[in-house]
């Protein structure tokens, strides 16, 4: 309970972090209520609608098939949240276990595994997403592999650095002593002592993760049409933005909203895990 109760004064202190929940409890809000906040369906064309300004019935205005923005935009938040979280927990999981594995084992097993890391973040997180979704193919299930497999090798650096300084930690030693397995000493010892670090940059990444999956869906590697999503909306407002610039504008800013507010809730996070602040 004290526990709880610090982490939580500690958060709150951060007003900054603060709003950024606050902002994300709004965008995760929307993305579940999608079915009954929307007030039209998102693919639904009405060709005597085209290009109309926000205001009145549409709020958002329409698209160049008639498409209500303003429905398009919540239902494409869940594609967003949707691979942003599940694309960071992939990462996350190959990532800290290659890294765990590599910082505990040491020896060959260590230097295999970090050279493969090390190919992995020569490329950008971007580049490297391309790469395999052009093996893959589109759909959401794709972006979500493609995305994780590209973050693994971040998350592989972030726990690796930490485990070799607590592997030699005495209470290890002591565990190895009374005949614990490996996979103990991993799963009980090492992993929750590192989890501080990779839950700060899990937080931070899921931002990069959904601006990835917008560049994806920009350049048409991303979800396929007529499903929206942010990133191919803006794709498809580029032909338009003299004539109709809200067709980019709007879901450009809730790609800039939603990322913002994932890096303040990391700011938070951050201080949470400081020593310094724990007292």
């Amino acid at each position: 309970m004290e526990e709880r109760q610090r982490i939580w004064r500690t958060f709150r202190k951060n007003k900054i972090a603060v709003i950024g929940m606050v902002m994300t409890l709004v965008v995760g809000l929307v993305a579940i209520l999608a079915p009954v906040i929307s007030p039209y369906s998102p693919t639904e064309q009405n060709i005597l609608n085209q290009y109309n300004s926000p205001g009145g019935r549409h709020f958002f205005g329409t698209d160049n098939y008639g498409r209500d923005v303003m429905s398009r935009i919540i239902w494409a938040s869940r594609i967003s949240l949707s691979v942003g979280f599940f694309s960071v927990v992939l990462g996350m999981f190959m990532g800290s276990i290659a890294g765990v594995i590599a910082g505990y084992a040491g020896g060959w097993v260590e230097g295999l595994l970090m050279r493969m890391v090390d190919i992995g973040l020569s490329f950008p997180t971007l580049v490297m997403g391309l790469v395999i979704m052009a093996v893959l193919g589109s759909g959401l299930d794709k972006l979500v592999i493609a995305i994780g497999i590209a973050m693994a090798p971040r998350f592989a650096r972030i726990a690796h650095g930490p485990t070799l300084s607590i592997r030699e930690e005495s209470y290890i030693e002591a565990a190895k002593g009374i005949g614990a397995r490996p996979t103990r000493i991993l799963f009980k010892h090492i992993i929750p002592n590192i989890s501080g670090e990779i839950l700060v940059m899990a937080t931070l990444w899921i931002a990069t993760a959904i601006r990835i999956e917008a560049n994806l869906s920009f350049i048409g590697l991303g979800v396929s049409p007529p499903t929206p999503s942010w990133g191919n909306m803006v794709r498809a407002g580029v032909n338009h933005l003299i004539m109709a610039p809200w067709l980019s504008l709007i879901p450009g800013a809730a790609i800039l909203i939603t990322v913002l507010s994932f890096n303040m809730i990391g700011d938070g996070i951050r201080d949470i895990t400081d020593p310094k602040l724990q007292g």
